[in-house]
């Protein structure tokens, strides 16, 4: 738009762009508060009927109501210092840790055992993990972990927290490590149970 015309209308360049941004400042301040107004009638809706708003944190117990399990349907009781709830890579860490500190421990997995012992049930059960003894020892490594990290989060466009990525970064190698040991140790009860190989 030409400065002539721009006069005649009463409108600059200065004058359009503190609108526009009064405008966007006004939708977004107005935007914010029905936001928080959904939030708020949300919890309040959760609030009377005990439930939890997914998504956002709030009263209620997020368990649920505890089960009632008959007397008669208990097959057996496990005293143990450590449960330890997914037979996952986590919580077998989990569960490997609190035994190497002398902790009794139980896992409950409620996956099948069929489902394990199955190809499909083992597909996307890789480990990521960084300057094992087992990768270095096939040439991959060592790296400089601060630079790994630092790929990790640019990456994510720094949408991360970086002590948790450091975290893992640092200490997934060691973790690998002990799962080969103890994987080790149980050499001949693998021979025994895993002899066929698909």
């Amino acid at each position: 738009m030409s400065d002539k015309r721009s006069k005649q209308n009463g409108i600059s360049r200065r004058n359009f762009l503190k609108g526009t941004a009064s405008l966007a400042g006004g939708a977004l301040i107005a935007g914010s508060e029905l936001e928080a107004a959904e939030i708020q009638t949300k919890k309040t809706d959760a609030a009377i009927t005990g439930g939890r708003v997914v998504g956002y944190c709030g009263e209620g117990d997020w368990l649920g109501t505890p089960p009632v399990i008959p007397d008669a349907d208990i097959a057996k009781t496990i005293d143990v210092d450590v449960l330890v709830l997914g037979g996952g890579h986590a919580g077998l860490m989990a569960a490997l840790a609190a035994s190497d500190n002398g902790a009794r421990v139980a896992v409950v997995e409620k996956q099948a055992q069929k489902a394990f012992d199955s190809y499909w049930g083992r597909v996307g059960e890789d480990i990521g993990h960084v300057n094992s003894k087992w990768l270095i020892g096939r040439g991959y490594g060592p790296y400089d972990t601060g630079e790994i990290t630092a790929e990790f989060v640019k990456r994510a466009a720094g949408r991360c927290n970086p002590d948790i990525i450091r975290l893992y970064v640092e200490n997934s190698g060691p973790m690998f490590d002990r799962m080969v040991e103890v994987y080790e140790e149980y050499k001949d009860l693998r021979r025994k149970n895993d002899s066929v190989v698909e």
